[in-house]
């Protein structure tokens, strides 16, 4: 049985989580689509389906730095259930959160 990951745990994959998805695909764009790839994942050393993964993406998602884009997950896999991988919004959100990560040297 896995242990629960710690705050301090899941703020700091979230912030590499981020972090990563703003340096490979969103460029510091609010609004940009980004897909959460392995690469991403590799980055924050998170596996899928783990602990640590799946209260990241939650907190990702309740913090609303990282907003399902329902639309175009519909229109690019019509028959499916929606995807963890995204596409998600990178949101105004994201870029404050690594703004104060940055200030704070996180």
């Amino acid at each position: 049985m896995s242990e629960e990951p710690r705050e301090v745990e899941v703020l700091g994959a979230l912030v590499g989580l981020l972090r990563a998805l703003n340096d490979s695909q969103a460029h510091g764009r609010e609004g940009a689509t980004v897909v959460i790839g392995t690469a991403e994942e590799q980055a924050v050393g998170m596996v899928r389906g783990s602990p640590l993964y799946e209260r990241v993406m939650q907190r990702a998602q309740e913090e609303r730095f990282l907003v399902y884009e329902e639309d175009s997950a519909t229109a690019q896999a019509p028959s499916s259930a929606p995807s963890e991988l995204g596409p998600y919004t990178f949101t105004h959100d994201a870029l404050e959160m690594l703004r104060w990560a940055d200030a704070l040297g996180v």
